[in-house]
């Protein structure tokens, strides 16, 4: 191995690292905003489907604003996983540059397996926009009730 490759290499090693921990992150993230928005739906539905009569109205404008909640978590976890992934495109247009200095005729990142359309990353984003489909249609149940409310 020449001065060169060995340059190449630790110059790809960390970037390698950097990209594993934005990865991690991104994961840890999404799950963090499943748990927090399961928490709180759970919450929301544990009695939801009782609240009608007058004595409820209290309870109605605690859910209404419960809904907006959720519905902002959502828009943060939507901007979230937006920036994730474009820090970790950046850290892959990173190694695909580096790599064939690096590994030579070697392909981790500029030739990746055949996946077709879909990405990892679609799945936080469907989940992401699954709790925010809940959100919205909570939000406008509720908003019925309120509005409907005598």
């Amino acid at each position: 191995m020449t001065q060169q490759d060995d340059l190449a290499v630790r110059q790809y090693a960390p970037i390698l690292a950097y990209m594993g921990t934005e990865c991690s992150m991104f994961w840890s993230r999404s799950q963090l905003f499943l748990v927090a928005n399961s928490a709180l739906i759970g919450f929301a539905a544990k009695d939801i489907t009782t609240l009608h009569t007058h004595d409820d109205l209290a309870k109605l404008w605690l859910y209404f604003a419960l809904s907006i909640v959720g519905l902002l978590l959502c828009g943060l976890w939507l901007v979230t996983i937006e920036l994730g992934s474009k820090w970790m495109n950046w850290w892959i247009g990173k190694l695909k540059q580096l790599e064939p200095a690096a590994y030579g005729s070697v392909t981790l990142w500029s030739e990746r397996p055949p996946m077709g359309p879909l990405k990892v990353r679609y799945v936080a984003t469907g989940t992401a926009i699954l709790f925010t489909c809940i959100w919205l249609a909570l939000f406008v149940y509720l908003l019925f009730l309120i509005t409907h409310h005598y």
